[in-house]
């Protein structure tokens, strides 16, 4: 994205788009580095000036947000349980949700998707530049409530994102229209159009809070995800993907492309909300206001439900004694944004990453906004692992794919891929084996069931149990398809007999690949008779 971050080029003008981690890190504490009646004044300036360095014709959502805005409400239930990538052609509900794909207004979004990523060089492509509060932002999209509420006197840790709710909607109808063209006949073109909103939510990435932050990687996760359940449906089906428009889809996909997430650091927004509001809170170090305190916290608290407002603000206006200084507060909060931009810049597997985070020895009670109004970033850092586990699933899973299309089998080896599916075959993130030391690149683990599992068992079934969501249930794979998988969060190798794809540390459970677990929950609600 556009901001100190990264760097960022557009007709006639360039600025910076991939700063050291030294600069990212004097960038985000600008906001504690000001005077004090400034940090409060200026907070918001300070953060939307990260986006002004991005051309209008430049900007994804100029183009996007009115499209969404226009675009009508999914069928209900569409939105939940990720329901719009598990419902298949032909069940219930389907003719439904197809025909809200097909109306005209979701036509237009479908072609702005499209449009706004064809750019697959991330030093080009466009950008989601959207400023924070109503300054710029055109009477209209605030009419329709796609913008970010900041209230009066404008606060950025009491931001509500309004928009969010209509990504929400973007996804499901990405998945839609990716089953509609899949049961058309032409795989690769619903491949195209999860490929666009993955490209997308990676923008939504590189926004500056964490709330956008969050919604762009999970989604990539589940759209590439989805990009393997429609290559592993068309190969169980009618095998319609043309393996030379695949050969360019997996190269879009490369985990070094515009889908990295190496050049993504920390955003900045929670700690410019929380440095302004200590600095709204404590006047700028002429001492705390009890009323100010109570308002603004009560705010931060309540921003979703502002009925409940005055019965906040009482508990807030008795908590403002216990408060600790103006620099002991300024202290924390910077306490807290430096630890987690050091830890943002340390490899996977890093033992600093394990130690005890600063946001978790703050005081609640004195020191309520450096808790309160910074969220705590593990989840980024474990969301990041995983989109990288994703990258290096996709591209090495729809090789495998399209190696075994072409060949009439499944490959003996993950190596036969190279050269012509991927020239270097990504080594598995979740692997922490110590030949990394020394330029090892171990890559995902990879077998066909019944044919090269564990010694004395080629003629068995490969047996699994799978956890997603809450939802524990079995599969018995047999020779009809092959298996790959990563280490997963306990970074060793539990042989794909148990399955929870997560960055959460779980033991005894590896992270599936292929089949893809997307999949596999389809063919199980199905085996239940809940999708007819």
């Amino acid at each position: 994205m556009h901001h100190p971050r990264t760097f960022w080029r557009s007709a006639g003008s360039s600025a910076r788009r991939f700063l050291p981690a030294l600069l990212v890190a004097a960038a985000a504490a600008l906001p504690l580095a000001a005077t004090p009646q400034a940090r409060a004044d200026d907070a918001v300036d300070r953060v939307n000036r990260e986006f002004n360095v991005i051309g209008r014709s430049q900007r994804s959502d100029t183009v996007l947000l009115p499209a969404l805005a226009a675009m009508e409400r999914p069928p209900a239930g569409l939105l939940r349980d990720e329901r719009a990538a598990i419902l298949p052609a032909g069940a219930a509900g389907w003719a439904e949700a197809e025909a809200w794909a097909m109306g005209a207004p979701q036509r237009e979004v479908l072609r702005v998707l499209d449009e706004i990523t064809k750019e697959t060089d991330w030093r080009r492509a466009m950008a989601f530049g959207q400023p924070y509060g109503i300054e710029g932002v055109p009477v209209d999209l605030i009419r329709n409530q796609m913008y970010t509420e900041l209230g009066d006197p404008p606060t950025l840790a009491a931001a509500q994102i309004l928009y969010m709710p209509r990504l929400d909607e973007l996804a499901a109808l990405a998945n839609v229209e990716a089953t509609r063209l899949a049961a058309a006949g032409s795989p690769n073109d619903a491949i195209d159009v999860m490929g666009d909103f993955a490209f997308f939510a990676r923008s939504m990435a590189d926004r500056e809070f964490y709330e956008e932050v969050k919604w762009g990687l999970v989604n990539m996760g589940r759209a590439l995800e989805r990009i393997r359940d429609i290559g592993y449906v068309d190969y169980k089906g009618e095998r319609k993907i043309d393996s030379n428009r695949l050969l360019t889809q997996i190269e879009r996909l490369s985990p070094e492309g515009y889908l990295a997430v190496a050049r993504m650091s920390l955003p900045i927004g929670d700690f410019a909300g929380a440095a302004q509001l200590v600095d709204r809170i404590y006047g700028g170090g002429s001492g705390v206001n009890a009323d100010v305190f109570a308002q603004n916290m009560s705010r931060l608290a309540t921003s979703d439900h502002p009925l409940r407002l005055f019965s906040e603000s009482a508990k807030w206006q008795g908590a403002a004694a216990s408060l600790g200084s103006f620099s002991e507060a300024r202290g924390k909060v910077e306490a807290v944004r430096a630890d987690w931009t050091s830890r943002w810049s340390f490899p996977p597997g890093d033992r600093r990453l394990t130690t005890v985070t600063e946001r978790s020895k703050v005081n609640p009670t004195t020191f309520p906004v450096a808790y309160y109004a910074i969220p705590d970033f593990a989840e980024l850092f474990r969301l990041r692992l995983v989109i990288r586990t994703e990258l290096v699933g996709t591209q090495t899973g729809l090789a495998l794919l399209g190696a075994s299309m072409v060949r009439g089998d499944f490959p003996p080896v993950l190596s036969a891929v190279r050269p012509r599916w991927i020239t270097q075959i990504p080594p598995d993130p979740f692997n922490v084996d110590p030949s990394r030391l020394v330029g090892g690149q171990p890559p995902l683990e990879y077998f066909v069931p019944m044919r090269d599992s564990s010694p004395g068992r080629q003629s068995d079934p490969h047996e699994m149990t799978i956890i997603r969501d809450g939802t524990t249930f079995s599969v018995r794979l047999r020779d009809d398809t092959f298996v790959a998988y990563s280490h997963g969060s306990n970074n060793f190798n539990d042989f794909a007999r148990r399955i929870q794809n997560t960055g959460e540390l779980v033991q005894g459970a590896d992270y599936l690949i292929w089949p893809p677990v997307n999949s596999l929950y389809r063919q199980h609600l199905r085996d239940l008779g809940q999708l007819k």
